[in-house]
């Protein structure tokens, strides 16, 4: 009877350990199946001479099945200003999807995939850029690209469910114009030739008075 009752009570912790366990692996499958997918939206970093365009690029990683997603671009107006939109990524991704602030230094955009069957794409794939040109008196300074949630506030959506919107700044900086050292050089050596032909001309007409 001793020896029964102990195989009972040893065959009750295995049991009692195993459901343990199971109920763990249960939990912890729910709460990965619950946790919401990331999405990252990057913006590149730009460096773009006072009288030159320049163009930031934005990209997506993690872009698995998406079927929408919306938010705020913003600059300091007084570095550059926009120009244009295009290199579009994503079907059914336009122009008139994104909408130019009356207040300088903003611009919203907000895309749908038009079946909702949700758009994959690659790492670090394209889906539109930005033209920008540097404002007249800029060069020196720079302007971080912002994503933000004035008035369109960031969201994006995988297979209809909500998930999580992650957002890399992009940055311009106006760089002076470079000093053109191969003009500088052939302007120096040009002055010192007529320099010294004039200093050897000078010479020859002292000789012959």
């Amino acid at each position: 009877m001793a020896f029964k009752a102990a195989t009972s009570e040893l065959g009750m912790k295995r049991f009692t350990f195993l459901l343990r366990a199971m109920v763990l692996a249960v939990s912890f499958l729910i709460s990965d199946a619950s946790r919401a997918a990331m999405v990252t939206f990057q913006a590149s970093m730009e460096a773009v001479q006072e009288e030159s365009p320049v163009t930031v690029a934005f990209t997506v990683s993690d872009f698995t099945e998406v079927t929408t997603f919306q938010f705020t671009i913003e600059w300091n107006p007084a570095v550059i200003q926009f120009s244009s939109i295009g290199d579009f990524g994503l079907p059914d991704l336009a122009s008139n999807d994104f909408t130019v602030s009356e207040t300088p230094g903003k611009l919203w955009v907000s895309w749908e995939d038009e079946d909702l069957m949700g758009e994959t794409l690659a790492d670090e794939s394209l889906i539109f850029h930005v033209n920008f040109m540097p404002v007249g008196g800029s060069a020196g300074n720079s302007t971080d690209i912002l994503f933000t949630d004035d008035p369109t506030p960031r969201e994006v959506s995988v297979d209809l469910a909500e998930a999580d919107f992650n957002s890399i700044n992009g940055h311009v900086s106006v760089v002076p114009e470079p000093v053109n050292v191969a003009l500088g050089l052939f302007a120096g050596v040009f002055v010192s030739s007529v320099t010294l032909r004039w200093i050897s001309s000078r010479r020859r007409t002292q000789k012959t008075t």
